[in-house]
């Protein structure tokens, strides 16, 4: 059985999805009973994911007179947590530049995850795309409410083990 709002495969026997918390309703009655669960699960899905986001903290540097020099970080959105889907590519349209594969072998990208008031950081090591030219971020979802990062292009990627935003969907469905 799976979750309706994470997608997580629960098994069966289960009161309640062990990833979001949604509950598991049976019934005689299948397909009328989902049919009314469903709007339920939406709600729920958007509780859960409606202000929800995930970012990178991306460096700015500034060209002089000896070349580029660094000028600080910032925190950039890429995107919405409820806008990302499962099993799919969201690629960011912002572009990054490109580092040599023979420069640089792999790449640390910190990323945080906000909703309200809490906020996770995560630091995921990923090898070099080995691709010319500027790189995107792609963003890909999965069951349990995971995501995985894509560095690239949509042609030529490398991705990220997934992560989890779980633990911070539950506490902001609970806190609020």
């Amino acid at each position: 059985m799976k979750c309706m709002v994470c997608e997580t495969d629960m098994g069966s026997g289960r009161g309640r999805c062990p990833v979001c918390g949604f509950p598991v309703i049976y019934s005689v009655e299948a397909g009328k009973s989902k049919h009314a669960i469903e709007p339920m699960a939406e709600v729920y899905k958007k509780k859960i994911l409606g202000s929800g986001i995930i970012g990178i903290k991306a460096c700015r540097y500034k060209r002089t007179d000896d070349g580029l020099l660094w000028d600080g970080e910032t925190d950039m959105e890429l995107a919405r947590l409820a806008d990302i889907p499962v099993g799919q590519p969201l690629w960011v349209d912002q572009k990054f530049a490109g580092i040599a594969k023979t420069d640089m072998a792999e790449i640390t990208l910190d990323l945080y995850l906000e909703s309200g008031d809490n906020r996770q950081d995560i630091s995921l090591t990923l090898g070099n795309p080995d691709v010319k030219g500027c790189w995107q971020l792609g963003l890909m979802g999965g069951p349990g409410f995971r995501i995985a990062v894509l560095l690239g292009n949509p042609e030529k990627y490398v991705r990220s083990g997934s992560f989890s935003f779980a633990k911070e969907a539950k506490k902001v469905w609970v806190s609020q």
